[in-house]
Protein backbone atom coordinates (compact mmCIF):
# COMPACT_ATOMS: atom_id res chain seq x y z
CA UNK A 1 0.00 0.00 0.00
CA UNK A 2 1.82 3.19 -0.95
CA UNK A 3 1.29 6.13 1.67
CA UNK A 4 -1.16 7.95 -0.64
CA UNK A 5 -3.56 5.38 -0.18
CA UNK A 6 -2.49 4.88 3.83
CA UNK A 7 -3.32 8.50 4.38
CA UNK A 8 -6.69 8.47 2.80
CA UNK A 9 -7.71 5.28 4.40
CA UNK A 10 -6.88 7.08 7.57
CA UNK A 11 -8.75 10.43 6.67
CA UNK A 12 -11.61 8.24 5.71
CA UNK A 13 -11.65 6.26 9.12
CA UNK A 14 -11.36 10.04 10.82
CA UNK A 15 -14.54 11.33 8.62
CA UNK A 16 -16.47 8.69 10.12
CA UNK A 17 -15.14 9.29 13.22
CA UNK A 18 -16.32 12.84 12.72
CA UNK A 19 -19.38 11.84 11.75
CA UNK A 20 -20.40 9.93 14.70
CA UNK A 21 -19.62 12.33 17.09
CA UNK A 22 -20.80 14.82 15.34
CA UNK A 23 -24.85 13.06 15.54
CA UNK A 24 -23.69 11.80 19.23
CA UNK A 25 -23.55 15.58 20.07
CA UNK A 26 -26.83 16.22 18.05
CA UNK A 27 -28.51 13.92 20.29
CA UNK A 28 -26.99 15.60 23.36
CA UNK A 29 -28.42 19.02 22.40
CA UNK A 30 -31.94 17.14 21.69
CA UNK A 31 -31.76 16.02 25.19
CA UNK A 32 -31.17 19.63 26.83
CA UNK A 33 -33.62 21.06 24.90
CA UNK A 34 -36.01 18.52 26.10
CA UNK A 35 -35.05 19.30 29.41
CA UNK A 36 -35.39 22.70 28.93
CA UNK A 37 -38.62 22.69 27.61
CA UNK A 38 -40.12 19.99 30.31
CA UNK A 39 -38.32 19.64 33.04
CA UNK A 40 -38.21 15.83 32.55
CA UNK A 41 -37.07 13.39 29.71
CA UNK A 42 -39.85 12.48 27.78
CA UNK A 43 -39.59 9.01 26.09
CA UNK A 44 -42.11 7.98 23.09
CA UNK A 45 -44.11 5.28 24.85
CA UNK A 46 -44.62 2.23 22.24
CA UNK A 47 -48.33 1.47 21.90
CA UNK A 48 -50.01 -2.05 20.62
CA UNK A 49 -46.20 -3.74 21.32
CA UNK A 50 -46.95 -7.55 20.36
CA UNK A 51 -44.51 -8.57 23.41
CA UNK A 52 -46.77 -8.82 26.83
CA UNK A 53 -46.22 -10.55 30.00
CA UNK A 54 -46.79 -14.17 29.09
CA UNK A 55 -44.18 -13.91 25.91
CA UNK A 56 -41.50 -12.99 28.75
CA UNK A 57 -39.41 -15.63 30.35
CA UNK A 58 -40.14 -16.26 33.56
CA UNK A 59 -35.86 -16.04 34.69
CA UNK A 60 -34.72 -12.69 33.61
CA UNK A 61 -30.95 -11.64 34.70
CA UNK A 62 -28.93 -10.20 32.80
CA UNK A 63 -25.44 -11.56 31.38
CA UNK A 64 -22.45 -10.72 34.08
CA UNK A 65 -20.28 -12.23 35.80
CA UNK A 66 -22.01 -15.15 38.01
CA UNK A 67 -24.64 -15.09 35.57
CA UNK A 68 -25.18 -19.25 34.98
CA UNK A 69 -24.85 -19.61 38.60
CA UNK A 70 -27.63 -17.31 39.00
CA UNK A 71 -29.88 -18.88 36.22
CA UNK A 72 -29.57 -21.77 38.14
CA UNK A 73 -29.98 -20.73 41.40
CA UNK A 74 -33.01 -19.18 39.86
CA UNK A 75 -33.98 -22.37 38.04
CA UNK A 76 -33.76 -24.42 41.44
CA UNK A 77 -36.02 -22.44 43.01
CA UNK A 78 -38.85 -23.17 39.86
CA UNK A 79 -38.24 -26.52 40.07
CA UNK A 80 -40.00 -29.64 42.04
CA UNK A 81 -38.15 -30.75 44.69
CA UNK A 82 -36.43 -33.38 44.20
CA UNK A 83 -34.84 -32.61 40.85
CA UNK A 84 -31.18 -33.80 38.82
CA UNK A 85 -29.39 -31.75 36.62
CA UNK A 86 -31.70 -32.95 33.54
CA UNK A 87 -34.53 -31.16 35.50
CA UNK A 88 -33.16 -28.19 35.56
CA UNK A 89 -31.52 -28.05 32.53
CA UNK A 90 -35.11 -28.40 30.56
CA UNK A 91 -36.51 -25.96 33.00
CA UNK A 92 -33.22 -23.56 31.25
CA UNK A 93 -34.82 -23.99 27.87
CA UNK A 94 -38.43 -24.39 28.69
CA UNK A 95 -37.56 -20.07 29.98
CA UNK A 96 -35.89 -19.32 26.78
CA UNK A 97 -32.28 -19.72 28.30
CA UNK A 98 -30.39 -20.94 25.29
CA UNK A 99 -26.90 -20.17 25.79
CA UNK A 100 -26.68 -22.53 29.32
CA UNK A 101 -25.16 -26.39 28.39
CA UNK A 102 -25.93 -29.42 30.00
CA UNK A 103 -22.60 -29.38 31.43
CA UNK A 104 -22.30 -25.71 32.71
CA UNK A 105 -25.47 -26.64 34.38
CA UNK A 106 -23.88 -30.06 36.10
CA UNK A 107 -20.65 -27.60 36.96
CA UNK A 108 -23.07 -24.95 38.70
CA UNK A 109 -25.20 -27.96 40.29
CA UNK A 110 -21.49 -28.75 42.06
CA UNK A 111 -19.87 -26.02 42.81
CA UNK A 112 -23.63 -24.76 44.61
CA UNK A 113 -23.16 -28.08 46.49
CA UNK A 114 -19.54 -28.19 47.63
CA UNK A 115 -20.44 -23.83 49.00
CA UNK A 116 -20.11 -23.78 52.82
CA UNK A 117 -23.78 -22.97 53.03
CA UNK A 118 -25.03 -25.01 50.30
CA UNK A 119 -27.98 -24.56 48.06
CA UNK A 120 -28.79 -27.96 47.63
CA UNK A 121 -27.58 -31.55 48.37
CA UNK A 122 -27.61 -35.17 46.98
CA UNK A 123 -30.63 -36.63 47.98
CA UNK A 124 -29.87 -39.97 46.15
CA UNK A 125 -25.93 -40.57 44.41
CA UNK A 126 -25.98 -41.78 41.09
CA UNK A 127 -24.96 -44.92 39.38
CA UNK A 128 -24.08 -45.85 35.92
CA UNK A 129 -27.38 -44.40 33.75
CA UNK A 130 -29.08 -43.23 37.11
CA UNK A 131 -28.26 -39.71 37.92
CA UNK A 132 -27.59 -37.85 40.91
CA UNK A 133 -31.05 -36.76 42.60
CA UNK A 134 -30.36 -33.29 44.37
CA UNK A 135 -32.85 -31.46 46.65
CA UNK A 136 -32.91 -28.19 48.17
CA UNK A 137 -31.75 -27.70 51.98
Amino acid sequence: MTPEEQIAQKQEKLREEIRQRQELLKAYELVVQDLHNNGTITLPVAENTPVTARHRSHVTIEPAYGYKTRLVRQAIKEVVNPFTIKDLYENLVESGITEVSLESVGTVINRLREADNPDIRIRRNGSGRRPTIYERT
